[in-house]
């Protein structure tokens, strides 16, 4: 699921690059609105994703993990990736991106 999940979001920016160049590289002079609007949404992706970190990493037991902390760490890292694909795309395949991403979280378990 995390993989196949992955490979639609890299999919959904290679294909619709000038959608994501102001989300993800954010030009000088961009309304306050338009700035506002793009924090609440990363605010509200990294929530949810806190939240299903909390619930797997109770499921799995083990080492504590602060649930809040990774999350920001896993959105830092996706838009990282998104910003990749924007300036560089041919540089990193798909393939290649989801395996690390899936390596990432593997490593929690």
């Amino acid at each position: 699921m995390v993989a196949e999940t992955a490979r639609r979001m890299i999919e959904v920016v290679k294909s619709d690059p000038l959608t994501w160049q102001p989300i993800l590289l954010t030009p000088h002079g961009m309304p306050q609105e338009v700035r506002t609007r793009i924090d609440g949404d990363r605010d509200r992706v990294t929530i949810q994703i806190a939240g299903l970190l909390e619930l797997g990493l109770a499921i799995r037991g083990g080492p504590v993990l602060d649930a809040e902390v990774l999350a920001h760490a896993i959105v830092a890292t996706l838009e990282h990736f998104g910003r990749i694909l924007l300036t560089e795309p041919d540089r990193f395949e798909t393939d290649r991106l989801v395996a690390t991403i899936v390596g990432l979280l593997n490593a929690l378990k």
